[in-house]
Parts: structure tokens; C-alpha cells; sequence
């Protein structure tokens, strides 16, 4: 099936430079896989310092948002950690269980510790955290984020981020160049 979108283009209006626009839907099957190695270069760029596994995540999509997001703000408030996140979201091709897939940055939080605030946080006990280094990791994590792009519940977000996870450089930039969205139109 075609997206809805393959037939609009982005030209620049300055140096007639013709791209062609993609939908950014995880839901196209046209563009979902080069949206997912999008991601995976940019997590790659971001240099995440930890690999972090939450299983068991609830399938009720608000109750897992709202336990994530308690998560976070015990480790940042109630703990004193620091914690910068890119979260991907995977479900479990054999047990179709819901997994969040992290790269983190800031304070190395113990196993212990995140497994008990994981799980009063109704996030599951069963966790994993580990110390990285390199592009490797994050391309390790690209298999995630490729890993099931047809099985994603519709309201779920594939992925998400804390504000201050990217560096500066990778922080969304106004372009100098003027970019005009057109529709090709078809001729019989």
C-alpha cells in the first residue's frame, strides 16, 4: 500500500534542489524503515552511556505512561539522580509482552534500585541496566527500534525523549534555505 504522501516532494525554492518528503509515520509501510535508521543515527550521535531494559511494561497505554513518567521522577527527585533518556517502545514477538528499550546519560542507577521503583511504579521488577560505550551500543539499540514496526498499537509512541537527552548540536535548527511542500500532479 502506498502512502498517502508519495506523491509530494519538498523543493527549495533558492537552488531548485528537489527532496522527496517522507511521512514520518511508523504506521506507513512505504517509510517506516528508513524512519527507524533515522533514529538509529541519531541515537548513534547522541552517545547514550547506558543500556536500560524495562520489561512487563503494562498494556494499558496510559497506566505504562503514567508508571514511566513516576519512574523518572522518583529517579530524578526522590533519588537525586540525573537521567536523560531516548526510549524506544518493542512488543515481544514470541510473548508479545511490551519491553521499553532505553539509552540513558547522567547517574548510573543500580539494578536494585531501579527494579524496585520500576515495579511500585507498576513497570515490572524484571529490568537490566549496562554500562556502554561508543557508537556500538546505540547501533545494537538500532535493532530495537527496526524490531517490530508492524506490530506497533495504534496510540503508542515508538519512541520519545527527555529534553535535555540530545547534545546541543542535534537540537531541531531553523534552516536558512526557504523548502516548498508540492503534490506531483498526474498526467494521462
Amino acid at each position: 500500500m502506498l502512502c498517502n504522501y508519495s506523491l509530494w516532494y519538498w523543493l527549495c525554492e533558492e537552488t531548485g534542489e528537489v527532496r522527496p518528503f517522507k511521512c514520518k509515520s511508523w504506521h506507513c509501510d512505504e517509510h517506516r524503515q528508513s524512519l527507524a535508521w533515522s533514529w538509529a543515527y541519531r541515537v548513534a550521535r547522541a552517545g547514550p552511556e547506558r543500556m536500560v531494559t524495562l520489561t512487563n511494561i503494562p498494556k494499558d497505554q496510559q497506566v505504562a505512561k503514567i508508571g514511566f513518567r513516576n519512574l523518572v521522577r522518583d529517579l530524578r527527585h526522590r533519588e537525586g539522580l540525573a537521567f536523560e533518556y531516548v526510549r524506544f517502545f518493542e512488543v515481544g514477538a514470541k510473548s508479545g509482552m511490551y519491553h521499553y528499550h532505553l539509552g540513558e546519560r547522567g547517574d548510573f542507577v543500580p539494578v536494585r534500585l531501579l527494579s524496585s521503583r520500576a515495579s511500585a511504579n507498576g513497570l515490572g521488577r524484571v529490568v537490566d541496566i549496562r554500562r556502554c560505550s561508543g557508537e556500538g551500543p546505540a547501533w545494537y539499540m538500532s535493532k530495537y527500534i527496526a524490531k517490530g514496526l508492524e506490530t506497533i498499537p495504534l496510540g503508542w509512541r515508538k519512541v520519545s525523549a527527555s529534553r535535555h537527552f540530545w547534545p546541543a548540536d542535534q537540537t531541531a535548527q531553523a534552516h536558512e534555505l526557504k523548502w516548498r511542500l508540492i503534490k506531483k500532479t498526474l498526467t494521462c
